[in-house]
């Protein structure tokens, strides 16, 4: 999970701004347990792309 983090980082900061990205680095992180950065990489993605389901899915989805 730590190698797809830092990948999708990469293609994030190189101008690649697609939802997809954000919801990949979202499932890491709730992988690794960070719900925190879970939630902000999916409101990332649903800046990208509002209403997406799965990342408002995946956030609905996170504890409080």
């Amino acid at each position: 999970y730590d190698r797809l983090l830092t990948l999708t980082q990469a293609a994030a900061d190189g101008g690649t701004s697609q939802e997809q990205i954000y919801l990949l680095r979202a499932e890491a992180y709730i992988a690794l347990g960070d719900a925190a950065k879970a939630r902000a990489e999916y409101g990332r993605a649903l800046q990208v792309r509002p209403g997406w389901s799965p990342a408002a899915s995946g956030l609905s989805g996170l504890p409080e």
